[in-house]
């Protein structure tokens, strides 16, 4: 098989791989090493075997991007964002930062009740809301799903 061949097989391994048991340290990395050992010899510096090195090298940067939502977790979505700072993360709060606000405006007298029954009649299996803290007149929703978190994010484009 060509070297192209190889990689095309590996992606398609690593896509299933993925769907079965999610994103792991280290994705792809003994598919890079096959790679090398397969179609790389160390002594020559040729056009041939450079373009074969730089092929591998797309290959590793797949495999260390590959952040498909539609594999990850919510938890690896999640983080992932977090991570590359993707996203307006003033709109994503967790219950217990919302409760530290809440009661930091209660002691200055400001009417919030409407967010601590929003909290209690919609939970979040994630713990996290969509609200903005620096406008109390808000009300929390919860975010239970990858898409109500990108959409709470304002990302476009990701599922």
């Amino acid at each position: 098989m060509n070297i192209k061949t190889d990689i095309n097989k590996y992606k398609k391994q690593l896509i299933n791989k993925a769907k079965e048991k999610g994103l792991y340290e280290d994705f792809g990395q003994k598919e890079v090493n096959k790679l090398e050992k397969k179609h790389i010899d160390i002594s020559k510096y040729n056009d041939e075997m450079n373009e074969r090195r730089n092929l591998i090298q797309d290959f590793n940067n797949w495999c260390m991007n590959f952040n498909d939502p539609n594999i990850m977790s919510f938890d690896e979505l999640y983080t992932h964002l977090r991570d590359k700072d993707l996203g307006n993360w003033d709109n994503v709060n967790s219950e217990e930062t919302i409760e530290m606000y809440c009661s930091e405006m209660m002691k200055k007298g400001i009417h919030i009740s409407h967010i601590i029954k929003a909290l209690e009649e919609n939970p979040s299996e994630q713990d996290l809301h969509r609200i903005w803290l620096g406008n109390s007149m808000e009300t929390p929703t919860p975010i239970n799903t990858k898409q109500e978190l990108i959409e709470a994010l304002e990302i476009e484009g990701v599922i």
